[in-house]
């Protein structure tokens, strides 16, 4: 229950973890690892794994006290007025003995142009006329959020209220002796006597001003800053430990920790499981949620034995499915699967660009089954979307209903916005008379290409859009159409008319022994020419690397990055070989280094000619470096290319 989803955990149960994260080092030490035949570990994993566990044995920052999370800890009230809920107060509509949906409904219908504009669910920048169709097209999915957050505020149980002043779960009660002034406090709030005020009132302080005095407040926050330690669990080296992306090194925990475990009880509920049906104060409780869901995950383990392994890999997602398709991991088992039926990819597709990077990577590593498909949500951004089509163009050019005429796969469910994704597999190759023509595919091609290399700028989030496909992606994704169905002399006389001329360097690499590996020690740009409050990460892949000559270039970097869309798109015209740009490296973090491969002749070249190399976000147009000479560039030992 801690482990899982508690920022901070009473210290008998941190003993125990630690004695966890012990033990899997231990095991993962061993040649083979000495694992149970239900697990697999890949090989190649294995370094990163024990890193991660390494990192929480020793304390994960041992400054990053309990105290620090606690008070870091942004907790979201359940029973906080939902948004909906406070619109219904204000219109005098309170659902009780009436059908709650057709109430919400309603109260959706009666917004003014004001309230629909402003309505917490609603993409920002619409007009009163785009809102009201938005609601049109999202009535039930938003009735349905409406309807879990009334749920939720209903009545606040005894570990919710307690939650607001001890920021973590109850222990269970053959545990509370261990903790005698929370003990105390379940058992007054138990007795009933003020815990119906505070169910009326549901205000956040209630505890304070109906149950407990501000001195036995404080009296709870102190037991559990000096007695209870923090979830390592939930602290990740490369956020923490970077002072320039992370300046306070605290996590920002906005949580509503009950939510994951509201979620385990109704599961457990539909599936049977023995005490998922249990109801009243008791039935609320954390423990007993978590304590049924993993005791039915361990059952059912048990049962199927050698039927079912779990198989976990560390590593990028798209790199690792493209192992698994072209048995490039020698060490993985020959019996493994590379299809599959399902695929839940949370909303990882945020990060990775969105549609196309599932039509490209994801759906080819499905079954030919009518119930395969790989689905998502969107939680990065999902405001700066005004529907579920214009999410599906921005990242592919194409509406939803297109996508299997172009990417040779299907939309099961295209509610990206508002709920599910889902996208399944089609036998492949196509019939060409359900493929796109020659002349539409050519005009959709030219569209992708111009925005791989000239991106749109990204807003600040909450609506920042990742686009990190570069021109790597879209030869991926000339493969794939080939793959599709789409005739081989189509692809290659795109190649050959392009709409623009491309000049190939007489440097060209045309072999893989032709190429060498680079690393540059980096430095983040000065404060004025990078934005400090950005929370990407330093290794989020939206960098690229500018090449350019000083002496042709001598306003220096930050003025050739700005001109760069004038460049692609012919407004300026530098002189010809005096400027290059990589849309893909081999290892990233722009505050630390940056490792890329080139033509060995183009490094001599460079490096004869004193260039300099300089790193810039695709998204913004922002320098994220400085400026480092070919002289400073180190030639790594070969490897294989």
């Amino acid at each position: 229950m801690y482990t899982f989803g508690a920022v901070l955990m009473p210290a008998y149960c941190y003993e125990r973890l630690q004695h966890v994260i012990g033990d899997l080092r231990e095991r993962l030490a061993q040649n083979p690892p000495r694992l149970p035949s239900w697990l697999y570990v890949a090989p190649s994993s294995i370094a990163a794994i024990v890193a991660a566990l390494e990192y929480w044995a020793s304390g994960a920052k041992p400054a990053l006290t309990a105290t620090r999370l606690y008070d870091a800890h942004d907790y979201t009230d359940p029973h906080a007025v939902h948004g909906g809920l406070q619109a219904l107060e204000n219109m005098n509509m309170r659902p009780g003995s009436a059908d709650p949906r057709e109430l919400f409904r309603n109260m959706l219908s009666a917004f003014t142009d004001e309230q629909v504009v402003n309505a917490p669910f609603m993409p920002p920048e619409l007009s009163v006329a785009e809102a009201r169709a938005f609601v049109r097209q999202y009535q039930e999915p938003i009735v349905e959020v409406m309807m879990a957050g009334q749920k939720r505020t209903d009545q606040p149980s005894v570990e919710q209220i307690m939650y607001r002043a001890m920021h973590t779960f109850l222990p269970p009660d053959e545990y509370l002796g261990h903790h005698p002034d929370v003990e105390r406090a379940v058992r007054r709030l138990k007795a009933g006597k003020d815990l119906s005020s505070a169910l009326q009132q549901k205000a956040s302080d209630i505890e304070r001003r109906f149950v407990f005095s501000s001195h036995f407040c404080v009296q709870l926050e102190r037991h559990v800053k000096c007695d209870f330690r923090k979830n390592v669990t939930f602290l990740d080296d490369e956020y923490v430990e970077h002072p320039l992306w992370n300046r306070t090194g605290v996590p920002q925990f906005h949580l509503a920790p009950f939510e994951s475990y509201e979620h385990f009880a109704d599961f457990s509920r539909d599936c049977g499981l023995s005490g998922g049906g249990a109801a009243g104060e008791d039935g609320r409780r954390v423990y007993q949620m978590a304590s049924v869901f993993f005791d039915g995950v361990a059952n059912a383990l048990k049962t199927v034995q050698e039927h079912v392994v779990l198989e976990f890999v560390a590593g990028n997602l798209t790199q690792v499915l493209m192992k698994m398709r072209y048995d490039a991991d020698e060490t993985r088992p020959s019996g493994f699967p590379k299809l599959y039926t399902r695929a839940w990819l949370s909303n990882v597709p945020d990060y990775t660009h969105g549609t196309m990077d599932i039509a490209l990577y994801m759906a080819p590593q499905l079954q030919q089954q009518p119930e395969a498909a790989v689905a998502c949500n969107c939680l990065l951004n999902s405001g700066a979307w005004k529907d579920d089509e214009e999410f599906c163009h921005n990242y592919t050019f194409l509406k939803l209903a297109d996508v299997p005429r172009y990417l040779g796969c299907r939309v099961v469910s295209k509610e990206a916005v508002m709920a599910v994704l889902a996208i399944g597999s089609l036998p492949l190759p196509r019939p060409l008379s359900e493929l796109a023509s020659r002349q539409e595919l050519t005009t959709w091609l030219t569209r992708v290409l111009l925005a791989e290399l000239v991106s749109g700028r990204s807003k600040e989030p909450p609506f920042k859009i990742r686009m990190p496909h570069g021109l790597v992606a879209f030869f991926a994704l000339l493969l794939h159409l080939y793959r599709v169905g789409y005739p081989g002399h189509w692809l290659s006389d795109f190649l050959n008319s392009v709409p623009f001329s491309v000049g190939v360097p007489p440097n060209w690499a045309r072999s893989a022994s032709d190429l060498c590996v680079l690393e540059a020690k980096v430095r983040p740009a000065r404060i004025f020419s990078t934005r400090w409050e950005d929370p990407s990460p330093p290794f989020a892949p939206v960098v690229n690397v500018l090449f350019y000559d000083p002496q042709v270039f001598s306003p220096g970097a930050k003025s050739l990055i700005l001109s760069i869309p004038d460049i692609l798109e012919g407004r300026k015209d530098p002189p010809p070989g005096s400027v290059y740009i990589l849309t893909s490296v081999e290892s990233l973090d722009y505050l630390i280094h940056v490792r890329w491969r080139m033509s060995r002749q183009r490094y001599a070249h460079m490096k004869a000619e004193r260039w300099v190399m300089v790193l810039y976000r695709k998204d913004t147009y922002e320098q994220v470096s400085g400026s480092v000479p070919a002289s400073r560039w180190e030639q790594l030992a070969d490897a294989v290319v």
